[in-house]
């Protein structure tokens, strides 16, 4: 599994977000005409660090995390959920071993209707930082 699975399982394993959004967590992009509320997570950037020898054995990309619901107070409750289950998390998701994640931003947004019925879309975005482990090879 990739850190991004990983990272998805660990979100999806939560009893708190579970409530609010069941399985509607998904990688990437959300899928047409989804229920809300709903996550997404991606990969934004990020970098494998290195020495003079090769792999430092670590990378730390930044991930985002969306969460979408018809409701400012539920994305604002999602949200809340979302960054409670990950600031400061440390262990092992799958085969993946997290040194740390760190929020380090957030934004909110409102997607407007593409129709003009007035329902809308609360949008809120965690930017989190990842360090985790990796087996890199070295350079020669």
């Amino acid at each position: 599994m990739s850190m991004e699975e990983d990272f998805l399982m660990l979100i999806r394993r939560q009893p708190a977000i579970a409530d609010l959004v069941a399985t509607r967590i998904s990688q990437d992009v959300r899928p047409q005409d989804t229920d809300e509320p709903a996550i997404v997570i991606s990969r934004l950037s990020g970098g494998h660090e290195h020495m003079l020898a090769g792999s430092a054995g670590w990378s730390r990309p930044v991930m985002h995390v969306m969460c979408f619901a018809p409701k400012a107070t539920t994305a604002n409750q999602l949200r809340d959920k979302a960054r409670e289950a990950l600031q400061g998390f440390s262990g092992v998701v799958g085969n993946t071993n997290f040194g740390g994640i760190i929020l380090d931003d957030e934004d909110h947004d409102y997607l407007e209707p593409l129709d003009a019925n007035d329902r809308g879309t609360y949008a809120r975005l965690l930017v989190f930082n990842v360090m985790h482990s990796e087996r890199i090879p070295t350079f020669s």
